[in-house]
């Protein structure tokens, strides 16, 4: 059953069930399933046929995600479109994939409109009061029609990934990838049709994209706001009826100070986090702020449709050996750890983690020298180091691009950045390799002060010193006033290094 079958059947089976919230609107699901059919005719009337390519470029909204399922009912391959590109790298991911429309809302009309006049775009629509050819009130007034006959293998969506260096990557998603990482995560991630979530995340990815989707599949309700900072969010769980969150570690801190002992978090009965694993500190604040949560980590890519790895509620014990693991594979996901000769490494060592199954993504678009390297024998090359216990957690170390190796030895960030975040001293830290004439690269640490301390970077050397060997030790030490953060929540590490070279941060060594 792919997605649109999904939405037909909460139509079918929850019509009453509110499936779509927020500020001054509620729509059920008998509703929405009836919209989102007439919106499928719409985008077929319009000028899309089955195949095309339809960019959506949007914040979060009920009426982004109806579109996308509108699109994926009529068989039109969604591209989502990360809000923070440029007009040129829209342009190049558009002209990349060939779209034929472009769908926008009004706080991005002007990116929306300089593409679609840069590339000739035939179909051009605003998803809200947007001056465009096509407008989303005029697709509801078609008539509604039946989905198309598509699942398995065929081409749902292009997620692209991989823009900030080199050509952006197209990742093929089918139906059956995003059906099974759908039910996949309903399991996993405990949704259930009382489940009230809301999008703070980012809609274009999948890391909100995919839960929404597991909502759909258990006649849950999506909640929209236009305010995603924490305060926002806040607010949401106030006035909205938000029991479910998925956001990053840093975020459920926030929230913390700002309900300042607020019993509204009681609220919260499902938490999620993924991006980067709770800290023990972290996590007993949390645990005493969310007394009803049950928390879950997630890890995953975009070249298997979402999370495929979860750390179960269970694990989430202070000093529990398995809070340094993202958890275990999901249930249509097979993950193992291979050395560098790709033969399957011993529990406790440390290898490339490979995911097989259908959740896989079909290919990159138009890159099949690309695809053929990072998809062998049904495999995927994650590029992401990981180590798998005896009883089949899997921790994640490091980027394989991100692992350090100086004077020939080997150094994962993620060793060193724990070894540092429980420093009193340090609120937040990164760790990357940097140039270095004699071991070729040399460990640096990017901190952020906690609040009131003033650290001398030897002590916090010689911290390191006490608990790790020493090649791993950091030579030199960089604060800064917070971290460079991508769209997930991601420490821009790339940003980290070219700022380093850029300021000849030799000075600050010590």
């Amino acid at each position: 059953m792919s997605v649109h079958l999904a939405i037909a059947r909460a139509a079918q089976q929850s019509g009453h069930v509110a499936a779509v919230r927020g500020y001054g609107f509620e729509r059920n699901w008998a509703e929405t399933g009836d919209r989102v059919a007439r919106l499928a005719s719409g985008l077929l009337s319009a000028g899309l046929s089955r195949g095309d390519r339809l960019a959506l470029l949007a914040g979060n909204s009920a009426e982004h995600m109806e579109l996308t399922y509108a699109a994926i009912w009529a068989g039109i391959i969604v591209v989502p479109i990360n809000t923070r590109l440029s007009t040129p790298e829209m342009c190049q991911i558009l002209g990349d994939c060939q779209a034929r429309g472009i769908a926008f809302d009004n706080l991005h009309s002007g990116a929306g409109q300089a593409v679609a006049a840069e590339l000739g775009l035939p179909v051009v629509m605003g998803l809200d009061q947007v001056e465009a050819s096509v407008k989303f009130d005029e697709l509801l007034t078609r008539e509604a029609r039946p989905p198309v006959d598509a699942g398995g293998k065929d081409l749902l969506g292009l997620y692209y990934t991989g823009g900030t260096t080199g050509r952006p990557k197209g990742v093929e998603l089918s139906h059956a990838a995003f059906e099974l990482t759908a039910m996949d995560q309903a399991y996993a991630l405990e949704c259930t049709g009382r489940s009230a979530y809301l999008h703070a995340a980012p809609y274009f990815h999948l890391a909100d994209c995919s839960v929404g989707n597991s909502i759909t599949y258990v006649q849950g309700t999506h909640v929209f706001s236009d305010d995603t900072s924490s305060a926002g969010i806040l607010d949401a769980i106030r006035n909205l009826g938000v029991n479910f969150l998925s956001i990053v570690p840093t975020m459920y801190q926030d929230l913390i100070q700002l309900a300042a002992g607020d019993p509204i978090l009681e609220q919260i009965e499902n938490a999620v986090y993924g991006a980067a694993p709770i800290s023990e500190g972290l996590l007993k604040q949390v645990l005493a702020a969310f007394p009803n949560a049950r928390f879950k980590q997630c890890y995953g890519q975009t070249e298997v449709a979402g999370a495929c790895v979860v750390l179960p509620p269970e694990a989430h014990v202070p000093g529990g050996s398995k809070l340094a693991t993202a958890g275990k594979p999901t249930l249509s996901a097979h993950v193992r750890i291979v050395d560098a000769d790709g033969h399957e490494a011993p529990r406790g060592v440390a290898g490339e983690i490979m995911v097989a199954g259908d959740r896989v993504m079909n290919g990159y678009w138009g890159q099949p020298e690309k695809t053929a390297e990072t998809v062998v024998d049904g495999w995927l090359h994650t590029g992401d180091v990981g180590v798998m216990d005896e009883d089949g957690y899997v921790a994640v170390v490091d980027r394989l691009k991100d692992m350090i190796v100086t004077g020939g030895e080997n150094v994962f960030c993620a060793e060193v950045e724990n070894t540092l975040s429980v420093h009193p001293d340090v609120a937040a830290v990164s760790v990357v390799g940097v140039p270095d004439d004699r071991w070729g690269e040399a460990v640096h640490a990017f901190v952020v002060v906690a609040e009131g301390r003033v650290p001398e970077p030897a002590d916090l050397i010689a911290h390191t010193k006490a608990q790790i060997a020493g090649y791993k030790c950091p030579k030199g030490i960089s604060f800064i006033t917070e971290l460079p953060l991508s769209g997930v929540g991601k420490v821009r590490k790339d940003a980290l290094r070219a700022q380093w070279i850029s300021m000849n941060k030799d000075s600050s060594d010590v």
